[in-house]
C-alpha cells in the first residue's frame, strides 16, 4: 500500500511489483486475453480508497452497532417512543344513523367510522346502525326510544324515503295523511333532540335520476316526494334541528345528459350505489365535522 501523489492509498497484491503484476498478465495474455481485458477496465488489480471514506466508514459501522445495542438494553425507549406515536383517547361519542333501508348499508358506517377517525384521531367514534328496511315516519315514531334514546347517543342523524315508496299516491295526498306524517315527524324529532347533543334530519333521496316518462314507475311520485321533501324541511328547522338537502346533493352529481333512470347514483333508482352512498357519507361528513369540531382542542 502506497500513498500517491493525489492523497490515495493504493493497494497491490502481496509480494507483487507494477512490473509482476503486467508480467502475470502477459504471461497468461494467451490463454486469458478476455480476463485481462476485463480486469484491467474494472480495476480489479488495483483500487484506491481516500482516507476520509475510511473514517465515514467506521463511524457508521460504529453507530449502527451501538444504537441498537443501547436502545435494547433499555425497553422503556422503545415502549415510549411507540405510545408517543398513538393519540391519546380524550372523548368517546357515540353516533346513531336511524331510518329505513337508505341508511342501513354496512359500507357507508365503516366509510364514515374510518373517515372520522382520521379526521378527529383523540375521538372515539361508535357509530350504530339503526336502520331497518321498510321503514316509514310512523314506525320509527314506535321504536325511537329502544332504538335510539335508550342508546344514550351523542348525535343522531336520520334518513328515510320519506314513506314516497310505501304508500300509493292518492293516499300520499290525502290531508290527513300529511297531517299524521307531520304529527309523526315532529314526535320523533322532539324526542331525538331532547336526547343528544346534536341532531340533523336528511331525506328523501331519489326516485329515478335523468328524465322520467310517464310509462317509468317513479313518475307519478316524484312530484309527492317533492312536496314531502317540503314537509320535511320545514317540520325539522321550525324545531331548530338541521335539515340535510339529501335528494338535493344527489340531484346535483348526476349529469344533464344523464338519460337513464338508474345507475348513476343509485342500483334501482332509489337505492344507492357506491357512488351514491360516498355522496351520502360526504353529506353526513359536513355536518359531523361540524359538531365534533366544537369538542377539539
Amino acid at each position: 500500500m502506497e500513498l500517491n501523489s493525489d492523497g490515495e492509498y493504493t493497494y497491490m497484491f502481496v509480494g507483487q511489483s507494477d512490473t509482476d503484476s503486467s508480467e502475470f498478465m502477459e504471461t497468461n495474455s494467451e490463454t486469458h486475453s478476455t480476463t485481462k481485458r476485463s480486469c484491467t477496465s474494472n480495476k480489479l488489480w488495483q483500487s484506491t480508497i481516500k482516507p476520509n471514506n475510511i473514517k465515514i466508514c467506521l463511524f457508521v459501522l460504529y453507530v449502527a452497532f451501538w444504537i441498537p445495542l443501547y436502545i435494547f438494553s433499555y425497553p422503556d425507549i422503545t415502549n415510549n417512543y411507540v405510545y408517543s406515536l398513538q393519540p391519546s383517547i380524550t372523548r368517546t361519542f357515540t353516533v346513531v344513523l336511524f331510518g329505513d333501508s337508505l341508511i342501513n348499508i354496512p359500507c357507508l358506517y365503516f366509510g364514515l367510522q374510518e373517515k372520522l377517525q382520521h379526521q378527529f384521531p383523540n375521538f372515539n367514534l361508535n357509530i350504530i346502525n339503526a336502520g331497518i328496511n321498510g321503514g316509514n315516519i310512523a314506525m320509527m315514531n314506535a321504536r325511537v326510544y329502544t332504538d335510539v334514546i335508550d342508546l344514550n347517543p351523542d348525535a343522531v342523524f336520520i334518513y328515510w324515503d320519506t314513506d314516497i315508496s310505501d304508500q300509493p299516491v292518492d293516499v300520499l295526498s290525502e290531508e290527513s295523511t300529511q297531517i299524521d306524517y307531520v304529527n309523526s315527524l315532529t314526535q320523533v324529532v322532539t324526542a331525538i333532540k331532547k336526547n343528544s347533543t346534536y341532531f340533523a334530519v336528511a331525506g328523501p333521496g331519489i326516485l329515478g335520476e335523468g328524465p322520467i316518462f310517464p310509462s317509468d314507475v317513479f313518475y307519478v311520485k316524484r312530484d309527492m316526494l317533492d312536496f314531502y321533501r317540503s314537509l320535511n324541511k320545514n317540520t325539522t328547522e321550525s324545531l331548530g334541528v338541521p335539515y340535510i338537502d339529501m335528494r338535493g346533493a344527489l340531484q346535483n352529481a348526476i349529469p344533464k345528459t344523464w338519460f337513464w333512470s338508474r345507475w348513476y347514483v343509485s342500483a334501482d333508482g332509489e337505492h344507492p350505489n357506491e357512488r351514491g352512498t360516498r355522496i351520502i357519507a360526504q353529506q353526513f361528513g359536513i355536518y359531523m365535522n361540524i359538531w365534533l369540531s366544537r369538542y377539539q382542542q
